[in-house]
């Protein structure tokens, strides 16, 4: 689900299905190709903030 998000929130930019200038869609291109790096980058928040929400729920268990 998060990379199906990230994808389609950066492709119609790059792609030109939303009108941009000339360095806009150039940016939007190179923010595209970059798409795997934010959803590794978001994988990993999402998997430490759980982390720490086990580790919180984990105090009132002893």
């Amino acid at each position: 689900m998060i990379p199906l998000w990230w994808s389609g929130l950066a492709r119609p930019f790059a792609s030109g299905g939303i009108p941009l200038g000339p360095n806009a869609r150039r940016l939007a291109q190179t923010l595209y190709s970059w798409v795997w790096v934010v959803v590794l980058v978001n994988y990993l928040v999402v998997a430490a903030i759980a982390q720490m929400q086990l580790n919180w729920f984990a105090e009132f268990a002893r």
